[in-house]
């Protein structure tokens, strides 16, 4: 420690410098006479309370560096993280402009509004509680909310939306095979046997069943490790049909071409005729953030309409960006007539081939 150093700090000179800093502490404080103390650890003051009304310098105005001996006055630190301050902020400035923060349940404009208005209605809001009540077509609601799981990964809104659907054609029937991969072995001293498991998972539906329409190593985008190979991940409609068709369901495809008023009206003829029955369910492929939503090629399942308002629910396993919401049927349609590859989005119709005979 240099002469001039210990000269400032004084009767404090002695103190360990084993920290990256060690804070000096206050040097003309009659009334303490030098008792003021700092925990170098945390680097918090311990002062008694005669110091800080009579201490003529702050406990960090100074800072001894023992890697080179110098003193770094407050103003210069101060200085020093104004500047880092602005830094981040200039920087968080720019990434926010690259990168929109999306806030939960905030929905945008939809595309398809002349007047730029938000259309998507929250289904937990008064209005959204409202529909639901007086909705004449949701006998699909209390089966798929029953079942309703958020998708897993952001590239399983297919995989969610179909083991939500296997589950409401089959678990109130005892018709799910136990999964064994989700079995627990019980001890023998507890038992023994196993725990099944009867419901189908996200976990579980992807495998060999499945491996012929889709490898589950392309949705999942993990055959880029392959060193090469199709980069496709998630689930078209037609593949997700294809899903579905390997678990013994029927299911009807519509794509949403054209895009027409005679279009719109057979897709609200196909939901009145759905959601008003339990025994078949209805899937939509669409572009959330069309409507105003935080996802954009997207696979959510439909529960209710309302006629009052044209409206549908729609149950997004997106659950960590929405919450579940309803969209007027002309818009969701014009979402849903937007390319995914060579072919327009649209929706499927699935009902259990098995219950048919």
């Amino acid at each position: 420690m240099s002469s001039s150093s210990e000269g400032k700090l004084g009767a404090f000179s002695t103190l360990p410098i084993d920290c990256a800093y060690t804070p000096a502490v206050c040097l003309d404080c009659p009334a303490c006479n030098g008792e003021t103390r700092v925990d170098r650890h945390v680097l918090q003051r311990v002062t008694p309370s005669c110091c800080v009304e009579s201490c003529q310098e702050s406990l960090y105005s100074y800072k001894y560096l023992p890697a080179t001996g110098t003193l770094m006055t407050r103003k210069r630190t101060h200085v020093f993280r104004l500047v880092l301050v602005c830094a981040l902020l200039v920087l968080s400035g720019y990434v926010c402009a690259r990168e929109p923060k999306t806030l939960y349940g905030v929905f945008g404009p939809s595309s398809f509004s002349p007047q730029g208005k938000t259309v998507l209605v929250g289904w937990d809001t008064g209005e959204g509680k409202s529909r639901l009540a007086r909705s004449a077509y949701k006998a699909d609601f209390f089966q798929l909310a029953h079942n309703f799981q958020p998708q897993a990964n952001p590239l399983y809104c297919g995989v969610a939306s179909s083991v939500i659907v296997l589950n409401a054609l089959r678990l109130n029937r005892n018709a799910v095979p136990s999964q064994k991969s989700l079995e627990v072995v019980v001890p023998e001293n507890l038992g023994g046997g196993r725990r099944p498991y009867p419901a189908y998972s996200q976990l579980t539906l992807l495998g060999e069943r499945t491996e012929a329409v889709k490898p589950r190593a392309v949705i999942e985008l993990r055959n880029t490790d392959e060193g090469g190979g199709e980069i496709d991940p998630g689930l078209k409609l037609a593949q997700l049909k294809g899903i579905l068709e390997a678990y013994d369901t029927r299911v009807d495809l519509h794509y949403a071409d054209p895009d027409s008023e005679a279009a719109v009206a057979v897709f609200r003829e196909d939901l009145k005729s759905v959601l008003a029955d339990s025994v078949r369910f209805l899937l939509v492929n669409f572009n959330g953030s069309t409507l105003g939503a935080s996802t954009h090629g997207h696979i959510s399942p439909v529960a209710a309409y309302d006629q009052k308002t044209d409206s549908v629910l729609l149950l997004d396993v997106a659950g960590y960006f929405n919450p579940w919401y309803w969209a007027p049927v002309a818009h969701l349609y014009g979402a849903m007539h937007t390319l995914d590859g060579n072919h327009y989005r649209g929706y499927l119709i699935v009902e259990d081939r098995s219950a048919l005979q």
